[in-house]
């Protein structure tokens, strides 16, 4: 990577938070989108745990363990679609720190983009530390109380669903702030 033309090297402390303007996540489970804004992503104690190229279809395998993955937001939008209506929107600050791993599939060329690499993800710990705000989590319309109890019941599955969508910042912001900067901008896409 460091020899890639555009890569410059960068360093970052582990613990100090990085400033994402934007964050899409999406969880059909609950047919909810989550737009967090100002977010701040802070990566503890980064391992890689496979890195490697396979030279057979040139594909650079990065895995990437934290012990602790955490997102601050202070303002995160909660879509909330329903059939025949618009959606219930609420919003409040959302902090959640995850144990989780991102895995990079990478198809590796001189200079590569963001439409190059895959990223899957695997949250160890389905049951994340997590502070919802009170317009969201005591909000007293009926809907959004059982869209509440609803994530309650089924969380492993939307945490799953959620950080899965939220692969991709993660990774990047990770990329861009711990090993190098390729000068690009991710936009929160999710490729192929």
């Amino acid at each position: 990577m460091l020899s890639s033309g555009k890569c410059t090297a960068v360093s970052h402390s582990d613990g100090d938070p990085i400033y994402m303007r934007s964050q899409i996540a999406h969880s059909p489970k609950l047919n909810l989108t989550i737009e967090y804004t100002d977010v701040q992503a802070t990566y503890y104690e980064p391992e890689i745990e496979s890195f490697y190229l396979n030279r057979d279809n040139r594909r650079l395998v990065l895995s990437v363990a934290y012990s602790g993955l955490g997102m601050d937001s202070p303002c995160a939008y909660f879509q909330l679609f329903q059939r025949g209506q618009e959606p219930l929107q609420v919003y409040d600050y959302l902090k959640v720190t995850y144990d989780a791993t991102l895995t990079a599939y990478v198809t590796w060329k001189e200079e590569f983009t963001p439409a190059d690499v895959v990223v899957s993800a695997y949250v160890k710990n389905p049951y994340p530390c997590y502070d919802i705000g009170p317009k969201i989590m005591q909000n007293p319309d009926p809907r959004v109380q059982q869209a509440v109890q609803q994530f309650i019941a089924e969380q492993p599955t939307v945490v799953q669903e959620v950080f899965l969508t939220k692969a991709y910042y993660y990774f990047f912001g990770w990329l861009q702030n711990y090993v190098c900067d390729f000068g690009y901008k991710y936009s929160g896409d999710i490729n192929k």
